[in-house]
């Protein structure tokens, strides 16, 4: 049996699959957020002509209904029909930035107007090698380069104290700090020795009911 849309694209129905897969099956998708199962009514389709099963109409008011609204999702095609899909019924994609392709993705932030401002940062640190002068133990040397860096306010874990004294010397005391930034104190995430600065990126993706947003 055929489907005929309001664009003029006829696709393949059957009795056994619902509106919504048929069209999913054609590369028409319509919003979904329930995952078929008729709860959050978004798959609105209107029946122009033809006969359906619609199995569900529990989110379509009476008015809706009236001008033969269904819910792609909960209707199944009983012979050839005709179908309009309203303009707030197919799936969008708002924002969309392709990086996959991207050799210079700091280059592509900037040209999209976004100011980086990161939350952690990896900073590589030269500590001046002790002395008879210059004695004082591992972790006061690392306070003074950091309050010379304009870093003095800087918490050090204390689960890092046990392997510093290692790290530094392992690389003729130059050590990479990660930090993350905050408004009252910033932190050391991490100590690495030598030289371990590189470019790093950080996505935050929230996961919703209803929107996926990146």
């Amino acid at each position: 049996m055929k489907i005929s849309l309001s664009s003029g694209k006829i696709i393949t129905g059957s009795p056994d699959n619902s509106i919504l897969e048929s069209l999913k099956n054609e590369g028409v998708f319509l919003t979904s957020s329930c995952g078929s199962k008729g709860t959050c009514g978004k798959c609105k389709i209107v029946i122009r002509s033809g006969e359906i099963n619609a199995r569900s109409a529990i989110k379509l008011t009476h008015e809706e209904l009236k001008k033969n609204y269904a819910l792609a999702c909960q209707s199944f095609p009983l012979g050839d029909i005709s179908i309009e899909i309203p303009k707030e019924s197919p799936l969008t994609l708002e924002g969309r930035i392709a990086t996959g392709r991207s050799k210079d993705l700091q280059a592509l932030l900037h040209s999209a107007g976004v100011k980086i401002e990161p939350l952690t940062e990896r900073i590589v640190l030269h500590l001046p090698t002790p002395s008879l002068n210059d004695n004082i133990s591992d972790l006061e040397r690392l306070k003074r380069e950091l309050v010379s860096k304009g870093l003095g306010c800087l918490r050090v874990p204390f689960r890092f104290l046990t392997g510093l004294a290692e790290k530094v010397r392992k690389n003729k005391w130059e050590i990479t700090l990660s930090v993350i930034y905050s408004e009252d104190c910033n932190e050391i995430t991490n100590i690495f020795p030598g030289d371990k600065k590189s470019k790093q990126y950080g996505i935050a993706i929230d996961i919703g009911t209803t929107t996926l947003v990146v």
